[in-house]
């Protein structure tokens, strides 16, 4: 059985092709499926996962696969935790060859601090003494109490509210806390 010749010059054509869509003057195209991304924060130093595995902290250049998406969270002692999608797309880039690319290229995130608990505590606790005093005044001043029980009253919650005031103890570095006043 023999191969026409329209086929064999289809065949050779086929053949042209496919070489010349993986050859370019500088020699074989090697279609890449990693892509270099940029991670970094500020402030620096925040552990990275991507897609949930642990990658090290900031800032790092990691290979992404290029036909996936990714999820880049941050998180770092004191801060919100920060995250960002890196988008898998198809295209061309400046090469002209189509491919896969990862959009954006290099991530950076602002990172938050968190609120500190000592602060919200305390200002919990003033407008709490604040609340409680107004109440005490007003039931005071419309002659629910005496002057004596608003006195003992005031007392107390001047105490309930007191504030821990650091003391350093004499040949020792490290600070205890004790109440102002004992």
């Amino acid at each position: 059985m023999a191969i026409s010749s329209a086929i064999r010059w289809a065949i050779v054509v086929a053949e042209l092709v496919m070489n010349v869509a993986c050859f370019d003057l500088r020699g074989p195209v090697k279609m890449m499926t990693k892509q270099q991304v940029s991670i970094d924060s500020d402030p620096q130093g925040a552990d990275v996962t991507v897609d949930g595995i642990a990658r090290g902290e900031t800032p790092l250049t990691l290979p992404l696969d290029r036909r996936a998406s990714h999820v880049v969270a941050l998180r770092k002692p004191r801060y919100l935790p920060a995250s960002a999608t890196i988008e898998s797309q198809y295209g061309k880039p400046s090469g002209g060859l189509e491919q896969w690319e990862l959009a954006p290229a290099a991530v950076y995130l602002r990172l938050t601090p968190a609120a500190d608990p000592v602060t919200t505590t305390r200002t919990d606790n003033a407008n709490a003494f604040l609340s409680k005093f107004y109440q005490l005044e007003e039931m005071r001043s419309e002659g629910l109490i005496s002057n004596e029980e608003y006195g003992r009253a005031r007392l107390d919650l001047l105490r309930t509210y007191e504030e821990p005031v650091p003391v350093k103890t004499p040949g020792d570095p490290a600070s205890s806390t004790q109440r102002a006043a004992q």
